[in-house]
Order: structure tokens, then sequence, then C-alpha cells
């Protein structure tokens, strides 16, 4: 959850304290009057195990007895806790083994390394299982719990909770925060951060938030998903429960209960719950998101382990902590990253049920807020608050992280070598956008294959090569078999801050005329190769661009100048071998020199033509133009797509419309090849912003403006009519239409579209025209 923007300060004061945390967290800083010598205080340290088998336990509670102060283990079975004084007794416990207790004097040693038995329980001859069994028990689990709830008004509770992720070779983040929880009737739940130490802030563009989720309430955040909690009073329409067995806790009996969705249309999750018998209340959750769930596009995987444990406070049984652990693939905005391993350790601490809560947190409409005036102070980590002890690999993560600047997500998560390769193309050949695909490396080389009927067959390679931290040159060189002319691009990027880049780059090649829009040049080549389809016209082109790119603030800038001589290319290819079809004319353009200059300014997702993941973006083009002997010309043009789901919005993938508006205006004395235009099909395959009933060309004009929709009802309708392999399948129905203004007149269609991922079938009408127009497009996950 991103903290609100009027506690940016905060962040950066954070940074500027790390290498204090380092020292106090390593023991090798502090004052007296904060350590438990001074304060009368003890540390106890040690480690939890199973007696049989020798591994960890994870989780395990270590509690002061006759008190509410206590710990639990990490990740390799280790605590520390911090006593008031001595003599004390320390209680062991955890879910399927006998708890343990150890009387502590003055004399004995801080360390203990304690082992737990685990707890047998002899069944009965007959016991009956299955679904019945398991549904009676949950039946009774949520009536009790909706009569438990209804006498809690409130509650509060101290919270505890550390992030660690790590890339491929080390751990690249650490966040520990202390925050206060409040929950009022009517109201819901605010977190309120007392203190925090972080050595970035990257976590949360991953989708990871401070505040835990509670697996015991009726829909569970996790992801920008809402997910039916197993306790919902719905939970036995949205879950199947199946009796897993039984186990003993402190002398009491547990229910063991897998749990699996009933369907693959909700957000739902899978894994295991147990029951405390005696009084029918969940005390822990071992569960992950059901593998049918789709997150949002940025979100590529999410592999996540959420393990809760619940204790009794007062009469009502409210979770003590949670570990989370697994990996994640993100790519925020489509920046490209590698995998995260993620872990998170969290407590709860002194719980109060019922007590008056402050009404100021519950005036914002945040659930996470921030105490300015005591995270600056930052004391609660020096005053005995007993935190989930470190790992011996975070201990040594802190000690190398401290001497480090704070990391960026890009830093602590670079792509794998062959997403850099692909990404020449972003940053040295194109002055603007990502290309939404690209060849695969080999060899560390990128592959560059193109066919049309003015080269035939071109083939070429690229190459990057880092000269600095901030400097990349790039080159890439091919040859046409037809149009006997070298193609050659050379490159040079530099990162002046984060913020800013600048490049300069040298090329001569054949480009589109009126640029590329929609359709690309690689899913032309296809087209040309194997149908005789070449739906763009081609010129010659030597140029010398030079831009710069800013960004802040979500907000993009470009501005770029070009010199460059053209000139026309004539059809070199008659028939592609072995079709008889014969390519058409490629049109010609007015040789000569021209200077352009180019101001971009967007915001939101980078442009994807193909209409694959849901966007949400505005881009605005400003382009002076000046052909050498002839009258300068003004391009503007307008790019927007937006989306948002429509009804049923607890499902993983709701129904969603989606927007797209193309736009643009030339002055009268522009050349024709500069003009803009409204895309049609190429060949069978039409996308959002294309008229699908225009087949195999392009319409050109001074001025266009687009306005193209598209409706996804998902599995609905086979849903209302019972064909189930269709639904199981994810099969889904799309209504859209496109509405285009071009040369004086307008067109107006409408598609009725069957898909399932990564295909889809169109049936477009054209309204002012006869017959159906069938074609195939990408489904993406809309």
């Amino acid at each position: 959850m991103k903290l609100p923007c009027s506690e940016c300060s905060i962040v950066s004061f954070r940074r500027r304290r790390i290498r204090l945390w380092f020292l106090i967290s390593l023991g090798v800083a502090g004052t007296q009057m904060y350590s438990p010598q001074a304060t009368g205080q003890v540390l106890i340290t040690g480690s939890v195990k199973d007696s049989v088998t020798q591994l960890p336990l994870t989780s395990a509670h270590v509690i002061l007895d006759g008190s509410n102060l206590g710990t639990i283990t990490n990740r390799e079975g280790d605590f520390e806790i911090t006593l008031p004084s001595l003599p004390a007794t320390l209680i062991f416990r955890h879910i399927g083994y006998h708890p343990a207790r150890v009387e502590l004097t003055p004399n004995d040693t801080r360390v203990i390394h304690m082992s737990l038995e685990p707890a047998a329980i002899e069944l009965p001859e007959l016991l009956i299982t299955g679904d019945h069994l398991a549904t009676g028990i949950m039946q009774e689990v949520i009536r009790r719990k909706a009569a438990r709830r209804v006498h809690l008004e409130s509650h509060n509770a101290r919270v505890y909770t550390r992030i660690t992720l790590q890339n491929r070779d080390r751990i690249v983040l650490i966040n520990e925060t202390v925050f206060d929880r409040y929950f009022a009737k009517g109201s819901g739940i605010r977190d309120v951060i007392r203190s925090m130490r972080t050595t970035s802030d990257f976590h949360e563009q991953l989708g990871l938030t401070l505040a835990p989720q509670d697996f015991s309430s009726d829909h569970v955040q996790i992801n920008g998903l809402s997910f039916f909690g197993p306790t919902h009073p719905d939970a036995l329409d949205h879950y199947t429960f199946t009796f897993a067995g039984r186990r003993m806790w402190d002398g009491q009996q547990l229910y063991d209960i897998y749990i699996a969705p009933k369907n693959n249309q909700e957000a739902t999750l899978i894994g295991r719950i147990s029951v405390l018998d005696s009084v029918y209340a969940l005390v822990e959750a071992d569960l992950k998101p059901a593998p049918h769930v789709v997150f949002s596009p940025d979100t590529r995987e999410w592999s996540v382990m959420y393990r809760q444990n619940f204790a009794q406070v007062d009469s009502f049984w409210l979770p003590t902590d949670l570990q989370l652990q697994g990996w994640i693939h993100v790519e925020p905005n489509g920046e490209r990253v590698s995998p995260a391993v993620v872990e998170q350790a969290v407590r709860f601490i002194n719980y109060q049920a019922n007590e008056p809560v402050p009404s100021a947190p519950f005036t914002v409409e945040d659930q996470l807020q921030v105490d300015s005036t005591s995270v600056l102070r930052d004391d609660l980590f020096l005053m005995g608050l007993d935190m989930v002890a470190l790992t011996a690999r975070e201990l040594q993560a802190l000690e190398n992280l401290r001497w480090e600047k704070p990391l960026t997500l890009r830093e602590a998560f670079p792509p794998t070598t062959s997403a850099v390769a692909s990404a020449v193309e972003l940053y040295d050949f194109q002055i603007w956008d990502r290309p939404q695909f690209s060849f695969p490396v080999v060899g560390g080389f990128i592959p560059w294959f193109a066919y049309n009927r003015v080269d035939g067959t071109r083939v070429g390679a690229g190459r990057v090569f880092s000269v600095r931290n901030n400097r990349k040159i790039a080159a890439r060189i091919g040859q046409s078999i037809g149009f006997g002319r070298t193609r050659l691009g050379i490159a040079l990027n530099r990162q002046e801050t984060q913020s800013l880049q600048t490049s300069v780059v040298y090329e001569q090649n054949t480009r589109p005329q009126n640029g590329v829009l929609i359709h690309t040049e690689a899913l032309n080549s296809l087209s040309s190769r194997f149908f005789a389809q070449d739906y763009f016209d081609w010129y010659w082109s030597k140029s010398l661009r030079a831009s710069a790119r800013y960004e802040t603030k979500g907000i993009r800038m470009m501005l770029s100048g070009e010199y460059s001589f053209v000139d026309s290319m004539q059809t070199q290819v008659r028939r592609p071998w072995p079709l008889n079809k014969e390519f058409p004319e490629n049109l010609s353009i007015r040789p000569g020199q021209r200077q352009s200059l180019e101001l971009r300014v967007a915001t939101g997702s980078m442009w994807h033509p193909y209409h694959i993941d849901p966007q949400k973006r505005v881009e605005a083009r400003i382009e002076f133009g000046h052909p050498h002997g002839s009258r300068s010309d003004l391009r503007a043009t307008l790019l927007a797509d937006y989306n948002f789901a429509t009804f049923m919005r607890r499902r993983p993938t709701p129904p969603r419309l989606s927007l797209r508006i193309l736009g643009g205006v030339i002055t009268q004395d522009a050349s024709r090849d500069r003009w803009h235009v409204a895309e049609g099909s190429m060949g069978p395959v039409g996308e959002l912003g294309t008229l699908r009933s225009i087949r195999n060309r392009r319409l050109i004009g001074r001025q266009m403006i687009g306005a193209h929709w598209e409706h996804d009802f998902r599995s609905l309708l086979f849903e209302a009519l019972r064909i189930r392999p269709l639904v199981d399948h994810n099969v889904s129905m799309r209504l859209g239409g496109a509405h285009v203004y071009i040369n004086g007149r307008w067109i107006h269609e409408v598609t009725l579209s069957i898909a399932r991922a990564p295909v889809r079938v169109n049936f477009t009408r054209r309204i002012d025209q006869p017959g159906i127009f069938v074609g195939f497009g990408i489904a993406g996950r809309n």
C-alpha cells in the first residue's frame, strides 16, 4: 500500500538514518540508556526444533508466562525476546506439538535451544471422514464466528512487520515497521505507522503491503484483489471443504480441513485450515491464491504461501502472526525486472478488545497512515519491543547494504540477459515506445528479419555494449536481397540522471510511409511473405536523430530533433515464391532533405498497440516538420486508452469495458506520406483500434478521429446457458465497435468475438455495407 504523498519527506529522512539502523541492529552502536542492562531487562535468544526430525519450527510461539509478552520464531526456528526481569517462565507452543515450559533464574544461560515433541492422537477404529464431516464443521465455525463478532465493537493491537526481498543472488531490501492497528465496527481498520526502518521503498511497486492480511475476515486483500475468506458467511457456496485429519494442540483436539474453490470464476484460496474442536474457532491457516486467479497485467507470477495463527482475545479469536514466503514477478507499468523472492514476518502484540479506540484515524479514508512525529523520533525499536529475530543471512545483508545507496527497483531486480538485450530497440533504435514484441537473443545478438515488396528478404543482427554504468552503445547491421543497400544503425545512449536519458542515433533503413500505429513491421513480414499482401508503402531514409527523455511523477516527456534524407523506392519483388499473386506498386514520395522537431508527453502505461493487457494512458504528440523546398507543416496526434470493471467486481477477472481513442490533424501543406491513418485489418488480423471491415489497407487523411470500444462479458453467457466446458476453459464473449471519421465521412462497425487466450475469432458487420467479415486477433488478458 502506497504511503500518502504528504509523507514523502519521511521516506527521505528514513534513508538518511539507514546507517544508524544497521549499527543498532548489528549491536555495534547504541547508548547505555536504551540497553537491556541499563533498564533491568534481559535478552533471551535461542531456537525451537522438532524433537523427532530436528528440523526448525517456524512460527513457534515463545510467551512469558502470566503476561501477553511474547514473540515467534523466524523461518530458521530462531527467536529473541526481552524479559523485564528474572526469574521468569517461558512457554513454547506450536500447533501439533506438546507445549514446553522453561524456568529461568538470574544464574541460568541466556541462550535456550528447545525441542518440542509432536502430539499424537489416537483415532477411533471407525472415523467418519469426507466432505460431509468437513462441511458440518465449517457450518458451525461460520455460525459461531458470526455470533462472537456481534459483540466485537472494537479492538486494537500493536503490529510489527518485516518484509525481505531477494533477487537471484542476494537480499536487496529489508523493511521493518511498527504500527498500531485500530478496528471499529462499521468503520473498518486503520493502521497508523509509529516507527519504520527501510533500506529502500520499492516493495510498494511490487504490490506488497505493510498491512498484514487477516484470513479470518470475510474478505482477504492480496495484491489488489479481494478474496473470499474461508469463514465468509457464504464460504460453503464458494469452497469445497474436505476432512484431512486430527491433531492435538495444548491438550485440545484440532480438525485439519482441506479447502479448494468450487469454480474458477471467483478470487478464492486453496490450502489447509485448522479448527479447534471445543470452540469451533479457526486457529491456523496455510493458504495461497488458487491457480486460476488472474492478478493485474503487471503481475506475471504470484506464487506465495501464507501461514497465520489465531488466539483467543477475551471471547474472540484474532490473528497473532503471519508468515508468508514465495516468489513474485511483477513488472509495474511494464518495466522489465526479474522475479523476486519475498518473505514477510508479522506479529500482533498487546491486543485489547472492546476498548475505546481513537477517532482521529477514522476521519481519513486511507487505511495506512503515518504518525510523522513518532516515525521521526523512531524510538520504538530501542525501547524493548520484541521483534522477530533476524536470520544470519538478513544480518549479513544489513552489513552489506549499509554502505550502498538505496536501490531502485531496476537496480535490485535487473532483467535477465535476454530481456536486457531484447530492449535494444526500446532505448537505442526507437525514440519513444518499448517494442511490444521482440526477437529472442541468440548468442548475445538479436536477430533482425523482415520481408516486404521493396526489400525482399532482409536479414541482420544487433547488439548492445555497455561502456560505463550510465552509457551504452548499440549497433545493428543488415542487408536486403531485393533492394541492394546496407541497413545500418548506431546509437549512443546515456543515462544522465535517474529521470533524464539522452540518445543520439544514426540510421539508414527502409521506413513505412505515414509511420506505424497499430500493426507492426514484423506482422507485415508474415503477411507479405505468405499472402503477398504488403500493408505498408515504403521509402528510403538516412537520418540522424537526437532525443532527450525525462520522467517525473508519472509524466513522461520526450523532445527529439531529426535531420534526414529521404527517397522513393520501387517494388522489387513481384511474386513471393511459390505464390502467383503479384504485389501492388509502392507509392512514390517527394525526395529530399527533411528536418523535424517533436514533443511527446504521456502518462500511464506504455503504448502497446496490440491490446493484450488492460491499459490506462494518455499521450499527446506535436511535431513540426520542414521539408527542403516546401512549406513547413505541423502535426498533432492524440492516443488514449482506458478500461474499467463494469460489474461483478469481486471476481478475479470481472467483466470489463475497454476504450481506445485515436486522433490527429495535420496542416494543409503536409506531404501525403505524413498524413494520419485509420488502420484496417492486416489480412484477417484486426485489433482494438482498427477497422476490421477494411482489409489489407489503411485509410489516409489530414484529419482523423476514431473511438474504439469493447466489452468483455467473460463467460457469463455460457454460465447462463450452463455450457460448463466453455466456462471451465475460460472462453469469453466480447462485444465491440469502431466509429472513425476520416476524409470527411464516418465509418461505423460492430464486432462480436469469441475468445480464449491467446486467440480470438471476430465477426464484424459494417453498418453501411452488407456482409460479415470474419477475422482473428490476440485475445489478451483484458
